[in-house]
Parts: structure tokens; C-alpha cells; sequence
């Protein structure tokens, strides 16, 4: 699978104490269980823990598998590491690693074929990202600033650091710090086998709905703060879900299937891609 997909693939886009369940400790029911087999008050046994209830608020993604047509290879199989209710990794073909500074991630690092990735995310007093320093093998090579308006809007600029004028920009509307609309606008450049060049800008408008289910990584520190990252970089994090603690319908139609907590256990997208999601 070439880079540029992988990072489509992967995040960013993007758990917690690993949520325990009855699987965990061995539950021993003296009315089922054989009486040579109870632990008597001799025995020298610890006290087992408490057994955590698969409750909404200690569901974390474990995997995620995506397959079809937009996959190169098929399948690609996305697995999430977790310290508490951190991030720290996503693994599959190539990887990426989470660093936070307390509840916010400070930096994010992509290894891929025959070259990574490292974006260093600021923050406002405020605790909202506003800006991203982009390496690429190294390399300091763009950046992504982000301006928060009073009427619910969030202008945003990527700059190349070569460049004189702006590779992206455009303007984010949120409702309830949700983004609802996306206007963005971007230079397309086309090379023809003679040498000769051409460029044009692309305008864009994109509309997100949301149902009322969960996202799949709503209980994890900190995703929620680089939502307009996971928006306007969307072909490097698809991994990672917009929307907050709501799970993003979108504008294309897509059939979900859910758990019992709201949380999605499959999407199919017939011209495009099916997702499964598996939760621990």
C-alpha cells in the first residue's frame, strides 16, 4: 500500500485502563462448581479486583478493519494501543505514535514506507489548537494555523514553507463546537509528459450531519482538541473521527450498524468502503 494512502487510512485518523470485563477474574459459583475445587479461608488467595461494567463510558475502539475498493491490498487492519484513557499508538502497516503534554497531545508521529511524519500541535489559553508544525524525514515543511472567530467560525491556512502563498485554506462553521460546514478552497497542479505545467484552485463545500450514536473514540484524552486537524487534513487521518463525542454521519450515505451502547459496529459505503469496528 503506497504512503500516501496508508496515511489516509490511518489517522490521525486515531485507550483507556483496558476496560475490564467478566472475562477478566474467575467467577467461582459454589451451587455450579465442584467443593474440591472452592477456595477454602486457608488458602492464601488474594482479593480479586473489582470487575468493571462494559458501561459507555469504558468502551474503547480496539481494532479497525477497512476493506474495499478505495483499500490498495483489500484489507488494511487498524489497531489502538492505549495507557488509561490515552492514545498512544495506532499500529497497521506503518504507525503512529501519540505524545501529550497532561490532557492535550502535543505531538503526533507517522512512520510509513521509506519515510515519517512529525506534527507538533500548539494551543490557545483557551485550550484550543491553533496552530501545527509539520517534519517531514526531518524536514520542517509546512504549517497549519488556525483562527477562532466570534460568529462560530474557525478560519485556517497550510502554508509550504517555500511557498508564497497558501497551499489550503478556507473556513470551518461549528454548531455547538461541532463543525457543520467546511468551505475550502486548494491549488491543483498538473504536469503534462512534455514538462509543461498548469494550476488551478479547487472550491469546495462540504456539509457534516450527525445521528445521535457515539464515536467510536469519544473516551479517549484529548481527540476531541484536534477535531479541525482530523477536518481539513482529513486524507492523512481518516483514522481519526470528526464530530466530537457524536458519531459523524457525513455527506455520503453509508448503512450503520450499532452495539447495544450506540457505538458503530460496521458501516458500508457500497462504491467506497466498509469499516468494522471491535471494541474492548
Amino acid at each position: 500500500m503506497n504512503a500516501m494512502l496508508k496515511q489516509i487510512l490511518i489517522l490521525l485518523t486515531l485507550t483507556i485502563i483496558a476496560s475490564c470485563s467478566t472475562d477478566d477474574v474467575a467467577i467461582v459459583d459454589p451451587s455450579t462448581t465442584p467443593t474440591d475445587s472452592i477456595p477454602t479461608p486457608n488458602d492464601s488467595i488474594p482479593n480479586p479486583p473489582p470487575i468493571a461494567p462494559l458501561t459507555p463510558d469504558s468502551i474503547l475502539l480496539k481494532r479497525l478493519v477497512i476493506s474495499g475498493a478505495t483499500v490498495i491490498g483489500s484489507v488494511d487492519t487498524l489497531d489502538y494501543v492505549y495507557d488509561g484513557l490515552k492514545l498512544t499508538k495506532i499500529q497497521g502497516d506503518e504507525n503512529v505514535e501519540f505524545t501529550y503534554t497532561d490532557s492535550l497531545i502535543t505531538q503526533i508521529f507517522h512512520s510509513f514506507d521509506f519515510s515519517n511524519r512529525l506534527d507538533l500541535l500548539d494551543y490557545d489559553d483557551a485550550g484550543r489548537l491553533s496552530g501545527v508544525a509539520v517534519y517531514f524525514a526531518s524536514v520542517f515543511s509546512r504549517t497549519i494555523d488556525f483562527v477562532y472567530n466570534e460568529d462560530n467560525t474557525v478560519t485556517y491556512e497550510i502554508n509550504n514553507v517555500n511557498d508564497t502563498t497558501p497551499t489550503e485554506w478556507g473556513q470551518i462553521t461549528l454548531s455547538q463546537g461541532r463543525p457543520t460546514k467546511l468551505e475550502r478552497h486548494y491549488w491543483v497542479f498538473v504536469y503534462s509528459p512534455s514538462g509543461a505545467s498548469n494550476s488551478y484552485v479547487v472550491h469546495e463545500v462540504l456539509y457534516y450531519m450527525y445521528d445521535y450514536k457515539k464515536n467510536p473514540l469519544r473516551n479517549v484524552i484529548g481527540l476531541d482538541k484536534i477535531t479541525l486537524l482530523n477536518l481539513v487534513n482529513i486524507r492523512m487521518y481518516d483514522g481519526i473521527y470528526v464530530g466530537g463525542p457524536n458519531n459523524v454521519v457525513g455527506t455520503i450515505a453509508g448503512a450503520y450498524t450499532y452495539n447495544e451502547y450506540d457505538y458503530p459496529l460496521n458501516v458500508v459505503r457500497s462504491t467506497t468502503y466498509n469499516k468494522q469496528y471491535f471494541y474492548e
